[in-house]
C-alpha cells in the first residue's frame, strides 16, 4: 500500500500568483457591479478558488479593495509607466513633471474606475472614505517632504511647504474630478498649460 504524499503549503510564487487573480476579478467585479453589490462569494467564485482562501488572504471585502488600490497604483507607476523625477530639480521643474505625472495617473483608465467608485460609494461605506484617505495622505506627505527638500536647499521659506503640497494637489485634484465627472478628456497641450498655471499659482503664496 502506498502512502498518499501530503502537497504541503504553497509555494511563495503560487501564493502571489493566486493572490493577484483574486485582486484582478475582485477588480473587475468592483468596476462592474459597484462596491457595494460585490460580495466575497462572487469574487471567490470568479477567481476559483474557496473562500477560505480567500478570507485567509483578505479578511474582509476593505482589505481587497485597499489591496486591489496598492496593485493598481504600483504597476501604473513601474515599467513603460513610471516616471523618474531627478532630486537635483528646482522646485518649479518638479511641480511641472509631478503635475503631469498626478494627471497622466489621474486619467488612467482604472484610476479613473477606482475614483468613480470611492466618489460614488464612500458616503455609504465608511472604509472606502478611509482608504481614500489613506491614500490622499501617502500623495500629501511625499509632495510636502519634496517641496521642503527643495525649498530648504534653495533658499526658500520651508515652513509653509504643507500648505502649498495641499494647494496644489487640491488644484490638480479638483481639475482632473471635473474631467472625470464630465468624461472630459483633456489633450495634451491643454493639460501641459494647466499644469504650468497651478505650478505659477502655488509658486506666488510658497
Amino acid at each position: 500500500m502506498t502512502q498518499q504524499r501530503h502537497r504541503g503549503r504553497p509555494k511563495a510564487e503560487e501564493v502571489a500568483a493566486i493572490e493577484a487573480r483574486l485582486i484582478h476579478e475582485a477588480s473587475e467585479l468592483f468596476f462592474e457591479k459597484g462596491y457595494g453589490h460585490t460580495t466575497m462569494s462572487a469574487v471567490a467564485s470568479a477567481a476559483r478558488v474557496s473562500k477560505t482562501t480567500l478570507y485567509s488572504r483578505f479578511p474582509s471585502k476593505a482589505d481587497l479593495f485597499k489591496a486591489m488600490v496598492a496593485s493598481q497604483t504600483a504597476d501604473w507607476g513601474a515599467g513603460s509607466q513610471s516616471t523618474w523625477i531627478d532630486p537635483d530639480t528646482s522646485l518649479q521643474d518638479f511641480l511641472l513633471a509631478w503635475g503631469e505625472v498626478q494627471i497622466r495617473a489621474g486619467l488612467d483608465p482604472n484610476f479613473m474606475n477606482i475614483n468613480r467608485l470611492l466618489f460614488s460609494e464612500s458616503g455609504r461605506f465608511p472604509e472606502l472614505a478611509e482608504i481614500a484617505e489613506h491614500r490622499l495622505g501617502l500623495g500629501l506627505g511625499y509632495l510636502t517632504a519634496q517641496i521642503r527638500s527643495r525649498a530648504l536647499r534653495d533658499g526658500l521659506r520651508s515652513e509653509t511647504s504643507a500648505a502649498t503640497a495641499q494647494l496644489f494637489m487640491a488644484i490638480i485634484n479638483g481639475w482632473l474630478n471635473a474631467a472625470i465627472l464630465t468624461n472630459r478628456m483633456p489633450d495634451p497641450d491643454e493639460r501641459a498649460a494647466w499644469i504650468r498655471k497651478a505650478t505659477d499659482l502655488v509658486l506666488m503664496v510658497q
